[in-house]
This record gives C-alpha cells, structure tokens and sequence, in this order.
C-alpha cells in the first residue's frame, strides 16, 4: 500500500455540531463528537506504538456504532 505521511498536523474545527478536520492533500471529513473522541484516543495510541517501532497492526481497530 503506498500512503504519504505529513507532518502537517490537522485542522480541527465543529460545524453544526460535528467536528470537521481539515489536513494537507486529500485528507478531510467530519465526524460525530462521539466518533472524534474515539479516533482522537486511536491516533494517541497509534503514535505512541509508532513512536516505540510497535507498529504492527495488520488492520485497523474497528469501532462500534458506525454511521
């Protein structure tokens, strides 16, 4: 899989009561409060395993109650 990694943090905003993120290339979308707050502990998470070369996830964690 090819993939470019930025080291452009996000842009994070809310719009009408969803949180809208805003990034460099093609990376943007808007997510449930609810939604946010998980993805925001997975990154966390993530770039703690990252950062101690633990990256070794072979398919990303799935979350409940998707829309």
């Amino acid at each position: 899989m090819s993939r470019t990694a930025y080291q452009v943090p996000l842009q994070i905003t809310v719009v009408e009561g969803d949180v809208v993120f805003l990034g460099p290339g093609n990376v943007h979308g808007a997510l449930t409060p609810t939604a946010a707050r998980l993805s925001a502990t997975a990154l966390l998470e993530a770039a703690d395993r990252a950062e101690t070369g633990l990256d070794v996830d072979l398919e990303p964690k799935a979350f409940p109650n998707r829309r």
